[in-house]
């Protein structure tokens, strides 16, 4: 998997496909995701939240994506859906970020791709905990995943 922001969104790349996130729309190769439900487009099965934001599986990984949401997830609707190792949040709302770092402990994921900005974002960062700082690309593989606990990457 590899992971690039570019102009605002994540772009997220296996071997199939692509998948854009963005504040406005998620989209899997050129198919627009509409909303809650369950779609398959390009080898990656893509699962729209009630609540917003979504939880994709391809042949590697487990993912989710979190934007947008002002609530908190309902575990027991999660319990049916893959497990999420890796966890896509935008923090460009900073009224949000209480919710988003309840979720965040909800899903439970082994990784965490911070994403977004504004004016508090060294702030944020540092309340979610230690943090690499990656500008440019991050490429991950299976084996990349940690054992015990959560690393934490923010891709400027």
């Amino acid at each position: 998997m590899i992971i690039t922001k570019k102009e605002g969104k994540l772009i997220v790349k296996n071997k199939l496909s692509s998948v854009n996130l963005s504040d406005k729309s998620v989209t899997v190769n050129d198919f627009l995701l509409p909303g809650p439900g369950e779609y398959e487009v390009g080898g990656v099965l893509s699962y729209g939240l009630s609540e917003g934001g979504y939880v994709f599986i391809d042949d590697e990984f487990g993912y989710g994506y979190l934007d947008g949401i002002d609530k908190e997830l309902d575990e027991k609707k999660l319990e049916d859906l893959p497990d999420v190792e890796i966890l896509f949040v935008n923090i460009s709302d900073e009224k949000k970020l209480s919710i988003t770092e309840k979720n965040i402990k909800i899903i439970d994921p082994r990784i965490v791709i911070v994403y977004g900005g504004g004016e508090k974002v060294d702030e944020i960062i540092t309340n979610l905990g230690r943090h690499e700082t990656i500008e440019g690309s991050l490429k991950l593989k299976k084996s990349d995943l940690p054992l015990e606990g959560q690393k934490i990457y923010f891709i400027k």
